[in-house]
């Protein structure tokens, strides 16, 4: 039914008299339900834009199992590349050189040695990688074991680590783990699992 104003209207019955409701009132009642239904699901199903969900984000693509931050230590980024092109598959090729990269990387403990007006911090640092029966084809305990007195903190923000596959690595599945602490700190801690074929 059209009404004087052009206004859509339904019409029931109660008590034997005859009312009018206005149909736009519930379009506009569906319309507010769909919308509540539909930002609900957008905000259950959205991962959290945290440095945990950035890191789950750019790892996914290519197999990352395992990604855990301990103590104080958190970052913005990571990826891994090949020929400075992003990774985004969990197949990788013998002879090639990948890179795991991290940036925004905040909470080491800070000093400032011999009285020195910048802050340093001390990283540890090690990576290894194991075949899909846990053979050790690669481990390196302390990639920082040379740098004696630390690193600026503003350098430590970003840090890479390159791993060479060897050119007669056989087929099957691998594991590369790093892991990154403080030696002020030893609660610090992030580690990082990557599953991938060869």
């Amino acid at each position: 039914m059209v009404n004087k104003r052009g206004q859509v209207t339904t019409s029931y019955e109660s008590n034997g008299e005859k009312r009018k409701s206005p149909a736009p009132i519930i379009g506009i009642v569906i319309l507010l339900i769909v919308v509540i239904a539909f930002g609900a699901y957008f905000l259950l199903n959205k991962t959290p834009q945290t440095e945990k969900g950035v890191l789950e984000q750019g790892f996914k693509k290519f197999g990352i199992s395992n990604i855990k931050t301990e103590g104080n230590l958190v970052f913005n980024k990571t990826s891994i590349s090949l020929n400075n092109v992003l990774v985004e598959n969990s197949v990788f090729s013998p002879g090639k050189t990948y890179i795991m990269y991290f940036s925004g990387i905040t909470g080491f403990q800070e000093f400032n040695p011999y009285g020195a007006p910048a802050k340093f911090v001390d990283i540890a640092a090690s990576m290894e990688l194991k075949n899909e029966n846990g053979d050790i084809i690669l481990d390196e305990p302390n990639l920082f074991s040379s740098y004696i007195g630390g690193v600026p903190a503003k350098d430590a923000q970003y840090l890479s680590f390159k791993l060479t596959l060897p050119q007669e690595i056989g087929k099957g599945k691998y594991l590369w783990k790093v892991v990154i602490s403080d030696n002020k700190n030893e609660l610090n801690k992030l580690t990082a699992v990557v599953n991938f074929n060869i």
